[in-house]
């Protein structure tokens, strides 16, 4: 099949094991073990949880070894964030976040063009040391950075080949499951955040950053890369 050859060339791989390799166990103690990390800083903070709200839109990309033939694609995130100040200017930042991540590959050959898209969709949980300091005027700059977790809840495998002449052939299936006419994605992604955010008057903008540390495919070797211009507000 079409979609099954992208598969298995997409981005310079030489195959993708259709392999369900997500532990659900180990995932839920990590999300246990942040929330009570933020219960542990809320009963310690000096001053109120912030609650913000965040959008945002930017770029999205896989890098690594088997990465040549990837392409950047469009990327989004948008959530609720937590902010608790523990010391000066010292705090800690987390929050949930929906993020569409993934890359694009298009090649065109005798007459033929053909493109793919990896689009999976993650819940995102950070966990970030935060510093925020005053700049003139109204304005503050905070700077967080840490660790994150996620988890694949959708997205698709996208291929369309274009023979000419009214021949063409589109498919789409899910990006995460270890069918035949599935992408084979881990659900559990984790990996580096660097923010760069500034705010005015509660209302918020700048940078979010995230460096993947895990393997999106079993025997592929890239990893998630995302930046994405944000604007939001702070309550």
């Amino acid at each position: 099949m079409v979609m099954g050859q992208v598969g298995m060339n997409f981005c310079g791989a030489a195959g993708v094991k259709r392999l369900w390799t997500l532990n659900y166990r180990k995932m839920k103690r990590l999300f246990v073990i942040a929330a009570v990390l933020l219960s542990m800083v809320s009963v310690n903070a000096q001053s109120k949880v912030d609650v913000s709200v965040k959008a945002g839109v930017g770029m999205s990309n896989f890098i690594g070894a088997d990465s040549e033939y990837c392409n950047v694609k469009f990327s989004y995130r948008l959530g609720v964030g937590l902010d608790v100040p523990t010391k000066d200017v010292w705090g800690f930042r987390t929050g949930l976040y929906l993020t569409g991540l993934g890359t694009k590959n298009s090649e065109e050959a005798y007459g033929i063009k053909a493109e793919a898209k990896i689009k999976p969709i993650y819940l995102e949980l950070p966990l970030m040391a935060t510093a925020t300091v005053p700049l003139p005027g109204d304005f503050k700059m905070s700077i967080g950075v840490g660790p994150y977790l996620a988890v694949g809840v959708g997205g698709k495998v996208t291929a369309s080949v274009d023979g000419g002449r009214g021949n063409s052939i589109d498919e789409s299936y899910n990006v995460f499951g270890d069918g035949e006419d599935e992408g084979g994605m881990r659900r559990f992604d984790a990996g580096l955040g660097v923010d760069l955010n500034f705010e005015v008057k509660r209302i918020i903008f700048g940078l979010d950053t995230r460096f993947g540390l895990a393997k999106p495919f079993e025997d592929v070797k890239t990893h998630n890369l995302s930046a994405q211009f944000v604007v939001g507000y702070r309550f």
